[in-house]
């Protein structure tokens, strides 16, 4: 692998493992339209609903490293190459987070030209993943 692939690597391996833990103390607007900022109730609107899926998300990045790591080395057998494509595939799970940040995005900006680049940057994003899954497709 590249020095880039390896620090891209590294820093998304970084990012998400800290996500975790800054989600515990990070406040979330209720139902009612108040920002909540007290600890324990910011805890527990957590762990109620997204720390599942960032624990998985996490899980997910460590595991696909060390196995990254064993295919360096060669000390896996041949049903390396579909475990690799479960563990890549399972990082969509990204995909689901990054939208429930848009989501949130959109509902609290005001501003017609924030609100027409977010829906700008999420049509690049999509036809780059589309791209990019119409050439994986020509390569298999």
């Amino acid at each position: 692998s590249s020095f880039i692939s390896k620090a891209m690597t590294y820093l998304s391996l970084a990012f998400w493992s800290l996500d975790v833990p800054i989600s515990f103390f990070t406040g979330y607007v209720t139902r009612r339209g108040e920002v909540e900022m007290r600890l324990p109730k910011v805890a527990m609107n957590y762990v109620k609903t997204r720390f599942l899926s960032d624990l998985l998300l996490v899980i997910t990045e460590w595991v696909s490293f060390g196995f990254d790591s064993l295919v360096e080395s060669d000390n896996v057998g041949s049903a390396s190459d579909y475990v690799r494509v479960v563990l890549r595939f399972s990082r969509l799970l990204k995909v689901g987070k990054a939208r429930r940040l848009l989501s949130h995005l959109r509902r609290h900006v005001r501003s017609n030209t924030v609100l027409y680049f977010l829906s700008m940057s999420q049509t690049l994003v999509a036809f780059l993943i589309l791209t990019h899954l119409i050439a994986c497709g020509w390569e298999w």
